[in-house]
């Protein structure tokens, strides 16, 4: 079978050997063997093996839990993010989460797409890092079903929102806010609701002052942190990188 993929995970198989996880756009996250990989007589072969290399990816179903690659038509390899560490460290952050919210086998072309442009943008747009990483946590949010509820009050419906609540999945009331409650700026406020209601192919389409900007990027960052329930090393690796 052929599958269009991109490789959100590498690690080393055996001596010569790679295992990948593939996001493909009809079947979710793939586990696959690139055979031979490192011995250096097969360049086209090398490159379908990095992180996130893009492209149409011929597989072989054996009997083992992973597929074979025998062959690999690159489409692009993003290679200005490789040349950036924060960029680098941002997809793997993003790969991560896709990772977690889907485990393996389990299709979400949405997802897919999301995960793509955002990668695309870091790679040859200039939009900035967090902003790109503020619209990947909500609309992959949004692409789960856990869009925060945005126009009343998520626990006893009020329209008069005062707060947001990452815990409670959206805008709280005064009278619900609790302790995890946040008070949420105009800017950041319009920001969030946006990405919940945008098409995707629209979901960069945006702009916000510097203050709403850094507000908007801890609360999505909170919020899926809060509906995924863990933390996540790649983000922490992000964090220590992203100044560099």
């Amino acid at each position: 079978m052929t599958e269009r993929a991109i490789v959100i995970r590498r690690s080393d198989y055996g001596e010569s050997n790679c295992m990948l996880s593939l996001f493909t756009e009809r079947h979710g996250v793939i586990p696959a063997v690139i055979y031979g990989v490192k011995r250096g007589k097969n360049n086209t072969k090398a490159a379908s093996g990095q992180f996130l290399c893009y492209g149409d990816y011929d597989l072989y179903e054996g009997r083992g839990a992973a597929a074979s690659v025998n062959h690999a038509d690159i489409r692009d390899a993003f290679l200005p993010v490789s040349e950036s560490i924060p960029k680098l460290a941002l997809c793997s952050y993003m790969a991560e989460v896709v990772m977690t919210l889907l485990g393996e086998n389990n299709p979400d072309e949405r997802l897919f797409g999301i995960f793509l442009n955002c990668v695309y943008a870091l790679a040859y747009r200039d939009d900035d890092i967090a902003k790109v990483k503020s619209v990947f946590e909500m609309k992959a949010m949004c692409a789960e079903g856990l869009s925060p509820v945005m126009s009343r009050c998520v626990k006893c419906g009020s329209e008069d929102i005062y707060a947001f609540d990452a815990r409670e999945g959206g805008m709280v009331c005064r009278g619900c806010m609790r302790g995890t409650s946040r008070r949420i700026s105009t800017g950041a406020y319009r920001a969030i609701s946006y990405l919940t209601v945008c098409p995707d192919k629209k979901m960069l389409s945006f702009s916000t002052d510097d203050e709403s900007a850094k507000e908007t990027e801890e609360m999505t960052e909170v919020y899926l942190l809060e509906q995924t329930d863990r933390g996540y090393r790649s983000l922490d690796y992000f964090k220590a990188v992203k100044d560099i």
